[in-house]
């Protein structure tokens, strides 16, 4: 990949080998290109890397300005930053929705016992679901949660 030199900083979107060479159709490149082979027409060769996956709670990884290693070539940079109060809202907001919906499956697997016939302990089943009714009033919900262990069936 490469990417376009402006003033010494790289800017705009990545581009393949194969673009790269259709903005010069005059210019004869060799096979594998360099640093030197591109640096003329404005041009830096350029690496993706991989995205962290180990943000905090209320932190999002944005792209950075990519840095040239030693070797000439550009690498694709990840910062971590900061959210805002609106993106911390919808981040609990969602984590939230997800809890609520892994309780309600819960709660879905555990309607049988609540049948007369069932055969099980109505009563601990009870608790049971109540339990799971009860966790968003649980310190620390949506992000820390104790999820109660179902009784034997």
């Amino acid at each position: 990949m490469l990417i376009r030199i402006e003033n010494g900083s790289p800017t705009g979107h990545p581009v393949d080998d194969y673009n790269f060479r259709t903005l010069f159709p005059s210019v004869s490149f060799p096979r594998y290109l360099t640093p030197a082979d591109v640096e003329p027409f404005e041009f830096g060769l350029y690496e993706f890397s991989q995205i962290p996956n180990d943000p905090e709670r209320y932190e999002k990884l944005v792209e950075g300005t990519p840095t040239q290693a030693e070797n000439g070539i550009y690498y694709q940079k990840w910062l971590k930053v900061a959210m805002t109060d609106e993106e911390r809202a919808a981040a609990d907001a969602a984590q939230s929705r997800d809890i609520r919906l892994q309780r309600n499956g819960r709660l879905i697997e555990s309607d049988w016992t609540q049948i007369a016939d069932s055969g099980v302990d109505a009563t601990t089943w009870h608790a049971y679901r109540q339990s799971l009714r009860d966790l968003p009033s649980q310190p620390g919900f949506p992000w820390e949660v104790s999820w109660p262990e179902p009784p034997s069936a």
